[in-house]
């Protein structure tokens, strides 16, 4: 390919030369070849795969959702249009019940829905935003420092700003 200054043609365009590519690789019968243009920042395009969550909306429990998990991911291994299936996260991550108090919610004047927040955050993180960084898409992510999430305890260290912005345990 000759280099982008040289390009000065219409129909010298990133998208032509993708409609170009295509239309040459669709005379191939024995494949289907697939043309992308590059994104214009790395991780940003549309080829990079996809993210899928499974749910347990039956509440069939923690067995069975690990089992769909696997048999999902080996129904994956044998499409041949798939590659590089994996799991995203921990399957097996240690689980804590919490009970709130909405009386004492309401007296000190939190929202539940803050304290949700603050629980999710600390404890299992919270995406922020994205930032470039030498080219390529980093995701800023929030969470407690491990030292102060390990444990059950370690909840009573953390605090919450109430509707007049103060902040309460």
């Amino acid at each position: 390919l000759k280099d982008w200054s040289e390009r000065e043609a219409p129909g010298s365009d990133a998208a032509s030369l993708t409609g170009r590519a295509m239309g040459y690789f669709s005379t191939i019968k024995e494949a289907m070849v697939f043309a992308f243009a590059p994104p214009a920042i790395q991780e940003l395009g549309n080829a990079t795969g996809f993210d899928f969550y499974l749910q347990d909306s039956l509440s069939l429990g923690h067995e069975a959702l690990v089992a769909a998990q696997g048999q999902l991911l080996g129904m994956a291994a044998q499409n041949p249009k798939l590659v590089g299936v994996r799991p995203n996260g921990q399957s097996d991550a240690p689980m804590y019940q919490v009970h709130v108090d909405h009386v004492k919610l309401r007296a000190l004047d939190v929202s539940i829905n803050d304290v949700n927040q603050i629980l999710s955050a600390a404890w299992g993180g919270a995406y922020i935003n994205d930032y470039i960084d030498r080219g390529r898409v980093k995701k800023v992510m929030v969470q407690s420092d491990a030292e102060f999430r390990m444990q059950p305890e370690d909840f009573n260290s953390w605090y919450v700003r109430n509707a007049q912005g103060e902040m309460v345990p």
